[in-house]
């Protein structure tokens, strides 16, 4: 998986070899986080969604203009715990979800961060929670689309002053070399989405979930700003395999981290 993977990245990379390295107290990539999805994966985001709401019942409930830090469950979850110890408040709204037709409870696999600036951002511009962060935090300015992974920084991190398409192949391990756990970040956060996914389909095909398929997204979206009972994933796994809350959120973390062979 991943071997061979189409590469964007700073023109630094192809002339010296230089490692991508974030400038102190910066932050600008925690600040006005909404909306900065790349208007080039615009079709493709929408075209995923009609083809998941279609075929398996998953909604995308955060229009592009929304859009932030998508959080896992379980990263939902710690920054929840850590922001009440810290007197923060911490808002996160469902990204990628799925309504059960037979309890009309959503089942939220992913969700979003609902704040224009990170609440865990300090007053220098310092990340409160920084070896808890996100994956999605981790693996910036790095992302993964579908088998690439691409280098999404440019006019959003002033560390990066150009991109420039390889031309070459490189796999992730290689990619690290220069963005250090970028890569690695984005291919686990691509992975744990997947998995996701693929337990939720599993459900659906043996019955342990009815999802509502070919709804609109405006209709889900409208029930869940109405108050429709939600529940998370690792809260569903739990219930679904007997384990308790804690042992399923260290085994999808530690399944979030494993990077792929090169």
């Amino acid at each position: 998986m991943h071997n061979h993977i189409q590469l964007l990245g700073m023109r630094q990379m192809s002339q010296g070899g230089e490692k991508f390295k974030c400038i102190e107290d910066c932050g600008e990539c925690c600040r006005n986080l909404r909306g900065n999805l790349n208007k080039s994966r615009l079709p493709e985001y929408l075209s995923k969604i009609k083809q998941l709401s279609r075929t398996i019942g998953i909604y995308y409930l955060t229009i592009p203009a929304r859009m932030t830090i998508l959080l896992l469950d379980w990263e939902a979850r710690q920054l929840d715990r850590m922001a009440e110890k810290m007197g923060i408040v911490f808002r996160y709204t469902p990204f990628m979800a799925a309504k059960d037709s037979r309890s009309d409870r959503v089942l939220v696999l992913v969700w979003n961060m609902d704040h224009d600036d990170c609440p865990f951002l300090d007053e220098r511009s310092r990340c409160k929670v920084y070896d808890d962060r996100p994956l999605h935090c981790m693996s910036f300015p790095i992302s993964t689309v579908g088998n690439r992974i691409r280098s999404l920084g440019e006019g959003l991190c002033p560390a990066i002053t150009s991109l420039d398409e390889l031309g070459g192949k490189a796999s992730p391990r290689q990619v690290d070399k220069i963005y250090p756990g970028c890569a690695k970040a984005a291919v686990g956060l691509n992975g744990a989405v997947s998995t996701i996914v693929d337990i939720f389909s599993e459900s659906a095909l043996t019955g342990e979930f009815s999802p509502v398929v070919g709804e609109s997204h405006r209709i889900i979206r409208k029930e869940v700003n109405q108050g429709i009972e939600l529940i998370g994933f690792v809260e569903w796994m739990s219930k679904q395999t007997g384990e308790s809350i804690e042992v399923v959120e260290r085994s999808l973390r530690e399944a979030s981290y494993p990077f792929p062979n090169s």
